[in-house]
């Protein structure tokens, strides 16, 4: 009976220690975006659209991280970096949870005179990822958002994990 007991109290000890542990999401690396002086730069680009990744995949981890996070802080850190320099701009979400939209693709932001905040409320409006990835169908929209705006320089910007990319 003495020996039944400990064995009872280790293996609830044990459970008590390991068995609610998970393994820690690792952290992405800080930063800081660093400002510079506008005047000494000009936009390369007329127009660009990020079309980005929200389909179920991106709930996989990578490196201990969702690629789903780490597809928002690239965004995020992107546009941060970005210098307001008259572009026009959008983002294009594809593969989203139906709770973000019941579209396909949707343009969440845009096409109109970049702004860092008016982007980061774009994408702060695609909040899960769900969904299948139809960057085809994305990229048809894109063309059609970035069709009779002025400028001839424009630039397509996806990020996605490339992972079950039908069409």
């Amino acid at each position: 009976m003495k020996l039944f007991t400990k064995a009872l109290l280790s293996v609830f000890a044990f459970m008590f220690l390991f068995g609610c542990s998970t393994k820690q999401m690792d952290m992405l690396p800080s930063f800081e975006a660093k400002n510079f002086d506008t005047s000494m730069y000009e936009s390369k680009v007329d127009n660009f659209i990020i079309l980005y990744d929200a389909s179920s995949s991106m709930n996989h981890p990578y490196n201990g991280t969702r690629k789903f996070t780490i597809a928002r802080a690239v965004a995020d850190r992107m546009n941060q970096t970005l210098p307001e320099l008259g572009q026009t701009a959008g983002l294009r979400s594809f593969g989203h949870a139906p709770s973000v939209s019941k579209e396909k693709t949707e343009l969440f932001y845009g096409m109109e005179k970049y702004s860092t905040q008016n982007l980061k409320m774009g994408l702060d409006k695609v909040k899960e990822a769900g969904g299948f990835s139809p960057l085809f169908l994305s990229l048809d929209a894109a063309g059609e958002d970035l069709k009779g705006l002025s400028g001839v320089h424009n630039a397509v910007i996806i990020i996605s994990d490339g992972q079950d990319l039908p069409g």
